[in-house]
């Protein structure tokens, strides 16, 4: 099997199409997904200052703060920096669970996609194409 830099550029094409796809769309349904009240009361002055809030709540930047939001109800102990004790409390239980998930899901996607792109990236350092 010879890979070319073709073949490489075509999966790292794939990687940024999966994210376009997949990724950015089930991000934008969990940001509507959001209970509000939960937002009112992490999203704003004692956690958060003006310019953040202001910053994450436009168009392409709202992605980074359902993110942050994910991972911050996954792993309650990223967001005690912050001082936001037990986030947990705020939030329905199949709120925990779809975040679970997804980021259970995104974690395995991209290294998925990453492995992929860094062993066919070695193949074809190790055995070159002859001509």
């Amino acid at each position: 099997m010879q890979i070319t830099v073709y073949g490489l550029t075509y999966l790292m094409f794939a990687g940024l199409f999966s994210l376009v796809a997949f990724v950015i769309p089930l991000t934008t349904l969990l940001r509507f997904l959001t209970p509000k009240s939960f937002l009112d009361r992490y999203f704003c002055a004692p956690y958060f200052g003006e310019s953040e809030i202001n910053f994450y709540t436009g168009i392409p930047y709202y992605i980074m703060r359902t993110w942050m939001f994910n991972w911050a109800v996954v792993f309650p102990s990223r967001v005690k920096k912050r001082g936001i004790i037990d986030i947990r409390e705020g939030c329905p239980n199949w709120f925990v669970w779809v975040n679970r998930i997804f980021m259970g899901w995104m974690l395995i996607h991209s290294s998925g996609v990453m492995l992929l792109l860094i062993g066919l990236s070695l193949y074809s350092r190790l055995f070159p194409s002859v001509s």
